[in-house]
């Protein structure tokens, strides 16, 4: 379910913009697409955009992209598919597992499902194990690894590339190590 139709030269700006995605072209992508949104804003043509900066790890403008998307379009499925990659990719756990939930609701047959459910599991098991460290750190046990639990740190950062709290956290350990 879409708002309304694609003004016809925002739908020219939207298919150049497809066009540069596919070629991995994403700040050109992020022009047109840009361009078709000064036009007129539609939740497709803000998907996409939100798509390109995923791509370029932009999760901040893909987010924003994302949630005016969905205020034009709470139905739009492939949003929730997308909120869900750009929370995860800041490091907002439960807010990217809530985004994966909603999806797999409204799209339960999409072949991308089970193993973005894996992935969020792995996170969150990965989030768990961090935190036992910092629990450990704060008085609870005695023997920690904090090269290990710097590691762990390094492991969740593959999957939410810029979230500041695990960078943080990565750096704490590492000093605690030496």
């Amino acid at each position: 379910m879409e708002s309304s139709a694609l003004d016809p030269k925002a739908e020219q700006k939207k298919v150049q913009g497809n066009a540069e995605f596919k070629k991995g072209n994403h700040g050109a992508a992020i022009s047109y697409y840009t361009e078709a949104i000064e036009i007129q804003p539609h939740e497709a043509v803000l998907s996409n955009r939100a798509a390109s900066f995923i791509a370029i790890k932009d999760y901040k403008n893909a987010l924003d992209d994302i949630k005016f998307a969905l205020r034009i379009n709470p139905q739009f499925t492939r949003c929730y598919k997308r909120l869900f990659k750009a929370n995860l990719g800041l490091g907002n756990i439960d807010d990217a597992n809530q985004a994966l939930q909603t999806a797999i609701q409204m799209d339960a047959n999409d072949a991308s499902n089970k193993a973005d459910k894996n992935l969020m599991d792995e996170v969150i098991h990965q989030r768990n194990t961090i935190e036992r460290c910092g629990a450990e750190d704060r008085g609870m046990q005695e023997d920690i690894d904090y090269a290990k639990a710097a590691s762990y740190c390094n492991s969740i950062l593959k999957n939410c590339p810029v979230a500041i709290h695990f960078m943080c956290l990565r750096v704490k350990f590492l000093l605690l190590s030496n």
